[in-house]
C-alpha cells in the first residue's frame, strides 16, 4: 500500500510538473506512463490521469470518460463517461 502511495505521489507531482511546465511533449509522456499504471494499480492511475485532465489535456480528458466506462479505478458511471467524452470533443 505504501509503494502504491508513493507512485501516486510521483505522478502527482510529474503532472505538477507538466502543467508548470506547460510542454505538450511532458503531458504525453505522463499520460503514457499513467496509462501502463492502470494495469497494476488501477485506481492510482485514475486519480493521476484525472489530475492529469484538470490540466486540459484531451488524451486525458478522453481517457476518463473510458476509465468511468469500464469503471477503471472507479465505479462504472456511464453519466460520467459521457460528461467527459462529451468535455472531450469539445477541447479536441
Amino acid at each position: 500500500m505504501e509503494f502504491k502511495m508513493k507512485r501516486v505521489l510521483l505522478i502527482a507531482a510529474l503532472v505538477v510538473a507538466t502543467v508548470a511546465e506547460g510542454h505538450a511533449q511532458d503531458h504525453r509522456a505522463v499520460f503514457k506512463h499513467i496509462s501502463v499504471q492502470a494495469q497494476s494499480d488501477p485506481r492510482g492511475a485514475f486519480d493521476a490521469m484525472l489530475s492529469l485532465a484538470q490540466t486540459g489535456y484531451a488524451p486525458a480528458i478522453d481517457r476518463m470518460g473510458y476509465y468511468f466506462r469500464h469503471g477503471i479505478g472507479t465505479d462504472t458511471d456511464l453519466a460520467a463517461a459521457r460528461h467527459w467524452y462529451t468535455r472531450a470533443v469539445a477541447v479536441g
